[in-house]
C-alpha cells in the first residue's frame, strides 16, 4: 500500500483509538455540492484547494449542573480536563484533527480525580450551513464548588464521584444568510482568508439526548441546601430536547490580517426529562422548557499563507425539571491555540491524491460489507 493510502486510512485508525485520543472531523463540501456558493472575492479568499496543515493545543471542558432558582442554589460537577497537543489538515472536502494528551502538564488527578471516556466532535463548515455533531462519554467527575457540601476539606482535594457517568449526543446547525461575504472557515478551519469585515444573521435548530447515571444519589446527602428537591434520591437522569435558535456572527478585520470573530446563537425549545431512583423504585418524568446556546469566539492573524490564532467554543443546554424552579444544565466546549500553514499543490499531485481517495473508499467499502 502506498504512503498516500496510509495517510487517508488514518481517520479509521484514529477512531479505533478514540479512548486515548481526541478525534475531530472538520469537513468542507466538494465543489459540486448543492450547499456550495461562490464567495465574494472582495471579502473572502478561497484556499480550500490548498493543503492546510495545522498544529494546535486544545483544552476541552464539560460541566453538569443541577440548580434551583431563588437562592442561587446549584451543584456543579466537572470533568477533569486535560491539555492535548494535536495535528490536523484540510484539503478540499477532507479534514481531520487528531490530538493526544500532553505529557508532564496534566498531573492533577490527585486533586480532581480521573475522568475517563471519549469526546468525539465533528464540525461541518459549509458556506451556507454550519453543523456541529457531538458524541461524548465521561466516567468520573468532581464537585467543582466544595462549599456546597457539609464535609471537611482535605487539603486542596475536591470531592470526587468515580461512579458518576455522563453521556451527551446531539446535532446543532445554523443557516448562514450572508454566506458570500462572511466565513466561519477562515477562523475555525483556516482554509479561507477573510479580507474585509462582514457579518451574518444565523438561524437553525438542535436536538440532543443527555444521560447522567450514578451508583448512588446524584445529589449528595450532605448538601447544604434546604428543600425537598435536594433530598431526592434520583440516580438516573434522561433528557431529550428539541429547540430552534437564532443569532448573529461577525468578523472584524483590522489592518487586513488581524481579525476578531464572534458568534452567538440562542433559542427556546422543549425537553422531556425522566428521573429515576433505582433504590426506592421511584420514577418521575414530564415535559418542560429547554434553552440552547452556542458561543464561538476567535482572534488572531490570517493571510494567504499563514494563520495563527485562538478559538473558543461553548455549548450550553439548560433543561427545566417538573419540580418547581429546578433545572439541569450541561455545558461543553474548548479553548484552542492554532498555528497553520497553507501549501499549494500541483495538478499532477492532486489527481494522484484524488485517485488514492477513490481506492481507499473502495477498500473501506469492501472491509465494511
Amino acid at each position: 500500500m502506498s504512503l498516500l493510502k496510509y495517510i487517508f486510512l488514518l481517520p479509521f485508525a484514529a477512531a479505533a483509538t478514540a479512548a486515548s485520543a481526541q478525534v475531530e472531523v472538520l469537513r468542507t463540501p466538494s465543489p459540486a455540492h448543492w450547499l456550495n456558493v461562490k464567495n465574494d472575492k472582495r471579502y473572502i479568499e478561497d484556499h480550500t484547494k490548498d493543503l492546510t496543515v495545522r498544529l494546535y493545543t486544545n483544552n476541552k471542558f464539560s460541566r453538569y449542573v443541577v440548580g434551583q432558582n431563588g437562592n442561587g442554589e446549584r451543584l456543579p460537577y466537572s470533568t477533569n480536563d486535560h491539555l492535548s497537543l494535536g495535528l490536523g489538515f484540510n484539503w478540499r472536502f477532507i479534514g481531520l484533527n487528531v490530538g493526544v494528551k500532553m505529557p508532564f502538564v496534566n498531573g492533577d488527578d490527585r486533586r480532581f480525580g480521573k475522568t475517563k471516556g471519549f469526546d468525539i466532535q465533528s464540525f461541518f463548515y459549509f458556506r451556507k450551513l454550519q453543523i456541529d455533531i457531538y458524541g461524548q462519554a465521561y466516567n468520573g467527575l468532581y464537585v467543582a464548588n466544595r462549599t456546597v457540601l457539609n464535609r471537611p476539606r482535605v487539603g486542596d482535594v475536591f470531592p470526587y464521584r468515580p461512579d458518576l457517568k455522563l453521556r451527551n449526543f446531539g446535532i446543532n446547525g445554523q443557516y448562514i444568510f450572508n454566506n458570500r461575504r462572511f466565513s466561519y472557515r477562515a477562523a475555525f478551519v483556516q482554509n479561507e482568508y477573510q479580507k474585509k469585515s462582514a457579518g451574518s444573521f444565523i438561524f437553525g435548530g438542535a436536538i440532543y439526548h443527555f444521560r447522567a447515571d450514578a451508583d448512588s444519589a446524584i445529589l449528595p446527602r450532605d448538601l447544604k441546601f434546604p428543600g425537598d428537591f435536594w433530598k431526592s434520591g434520583f440516580n438516573e437522569s434522561r433528557i431529550t430536547s428539541l429547540s430552534v435558535n437564532a443569532g448573529y456572527a461577525y468578523t472584524l478585520v483590522i489592518r487586513k490580517h488581524f481579525f476578531i470573530t464572534g458568534s452567538f446563537a440562542v433559542g427556546p425549545g422543549l425537553n422531556y426529562t425522566s428521573l429515576r431512583d433505582v433504590a426506592a423504585d421511584k420514577h418521575s418524568g414530564g415535559l418542560d422548557y429547554h434553552l440552547n446556546g452556542t458561543l464561538r469566539v476567535a482572534a488572531g492573524y490570517n493571510s494567504p499563507g499563514y494563520f495563527a490564532g485562538v478559538q473558543y467554543i461553548r455549548l450550553t443546554n439548560k433543561d427545566g425539571i417538573s419540580d418547581p424552579a429546578t433545572w439541569q444544565q450541561f455545558e461543553t466546549g474548548s479553548f484552542r491555540v492554532t498555528i497553520a500553514k497553507r501549501f499549494k499543490l500541483n495538478k499532477k499531485f492532486e489527481k494522484k491524491v484524488l485517485k488514492t481517495i477513490e481506492d481507499v473508499k473502495d477498500e473501506v467499502e469492501e472491509i465494511t460489507r
